[in-house]
C-alpha cells in the first residue's frame, strides 16, 4: 500500500505545483501597476505614469484632437490602414527554360483600409491568386537572378504585389509589408 500510496502524492504535489509555478508566471494580472511598462515613447507627449498630485488620472485627449482622427477611444480614426495577414507564403518557381533552379519563399502581409477589411470575404483567395500570377511574370522575366539580399529585388517585389492587388482592390490598398524572403536553390 506504501509503495502506491507515496508516488501518489509526490505526483500530486509536483503537479499541484506547476499549477501554482505557471499562474505564477502567466503575465497580465498579477503585475503590480507600478511595475507596468510605460507605453509612450520618450518625446511622445505625457509618460505613463503621469501623476496630477489628486490621485486620479487624466485624459489629455480633447474633442478636437477626437474629431481630427475621427474616432473616439476603441475606434481606429478613419483612413487607417489593417494588416491582411496571408496564411501561408508565397512559394515561387524561378526557372531558366523548362527546369526548375530555385524556389522563393516569400511570406507578406498587405494593408487594407476599413472598406476592403469589412468586404474581406472570400478575398485572400483572390489576392493570392493575383499576387502569385504577378510573382510568376517576374519570375519569368528573370527577376529572381540576383540574390535575396539585393534591395532592388525587395523594392521591385514590393512594387509587383501592391500593383498586383491595386488591380484587384484599386484605393483601398495601403503598403506591401514583406515579413521574409528566402531563395533555395532545386
Amino acid at each position: 500500500m506504501l509503495k502506491i500510496l507515496v508516488p501518489s502524492i509526490v505526483n500530486a504535489a509536483a503537479i499541484a505545483g506547476g499549477i501554482f509555478g505557471g499562474q505564477m508566471l502567466r503575465p497580465g494580472d498579477n503585475v503590480p501597476a507600478h511595475a507596468a511598462p510605460s507605453t509612450t515613447l520618450p518625446g511622445e507627449g505625457h509618460p505613463a505614469n503621469d501623476d496630477t498630485g489628486h490621485g486620479e488620472e487624466t485624459d489629455h485627449a480633447t474633442s478636437a484632437d477626437q474629431s481630427k482622427t475621427g474616432a473616439s477611444h476603441g475606434e481606429p480614426p478613419e483612413g487607417d490602414y489593417y494588416p491582411m495577414r496571408f496564411a501561408r507564403p508565397f512559394v515561387v518557381p524561378v526557372s531558366d527554360g523548362w527546369q526548375t533552379q530555385a524556389l522563393v519563399v516569400i511570406q507578406l502581409n498587405l494593408e487594407l483600409n476599413r472598406e476592403a477589411m469589412d468586404n474581406s470575404v472570400g478575398l485572400e483567395e483572390k489576392l493570392r491568386d493575383r499576387i502569385m500570377s504577378a510573382l510568376i511574370a517576374y519570375s519569368h522575366n528573370g527577376g529572381f537572378a540576383v540574390t535575396v539580399t539585393d534591395p532592388e529585388l525587395r523594392t521591385a517585389v514590393h512594387d509587383v504585389v501592391l500593383s498586383a492587388a491595386d488591380e484587384l482592390l484599386p484605393d483601398q490598398v495601403g503598403d506591401v509589408l514583406i515579413l521574409e524572403m528566402l531563395k533555395r536553390k532545386v
